[in-house]
């Protein structure tokens, strides 16, 4: 199908049959243009886009981000070789879940502060615990690191190393610990 330029309507002039103003429109002094309704149109649209993408970001929670170096500049192994077979948790929130961190005497969240094996103490009546990291696991090398990536369950853990220095009335043990972070 073609079109001539006479069956183009012109847009200056009203065409013949055109019935009156629309009742929206006539209450304004002036009628507005067709481009500034579309604009309108475009800006509230996209003023309704940004509320409605601002609305879908309340509901999502997340953890924040983490570095992957501990507040002791510590860092975690990436080239050690890694062919041991987990051990369950002994304790903490993963007690009774899929086996992800190896060795120690104790594996736990508990030992965790920062996603990283804690290095504070506590006391509780007589008994005293001291908790440090450690970073000469791998091959009895040290060079600054203490942790491993493990998968377990769907999930990937920290397992950072450390120690848990127990004394009581009777004297001191020392024990290997692990901490258990979900990442």
């Amino acid at each position: 199908m073609t079109l001539s330029w006479s069956e183009i309507p012109s847009a200056d002039e009203r065409p013949a049959d055109q019935r009156q103003q629309s009742a929206a429109l006539s209450l304004l002094e002036t009628r507005p243009q067709r481009r500034t309704v579309l604009r309108m149109v475009t800006i509230s649209a996209m003023a309704l886009g940004g509320t409605v993408l601002s609305w879908g970001s309340r509901g999502m929670t997340g953890k924040a981000a983490r570095a992957d170096v501990s507040p002791l500049a510590l860092t975690e192994w990436t080239t050690c070789r890694v062919d041991y077979a987990p051990d369950a948790d002994t304790g903490g929130a993963y007690y009774g879940l899929a086996a992800a961190c190896n060795g120690g005497s104790y594996r736990a969240s508990t030992f965790c502060r920062s996603g990283w094996h804690r290095t504070d103490a506590e006391a509780a009546g007589p008994t005293t615990k001291d908790y440090s990291a450690v970073s000469n696991r791998c091959w009895s090398t040290s060079d600054g690191r203490n942790a491993w990536r493990w998968a377990a369950g769907g999930y990937t853990y920290r397992c950072s190393d450390g120690k848990m220095k127990v004394c009581a009335s009777g004297g001191c043990t020392t024990y290997n610990t692990v901490c258990r972070y979900r990442v």
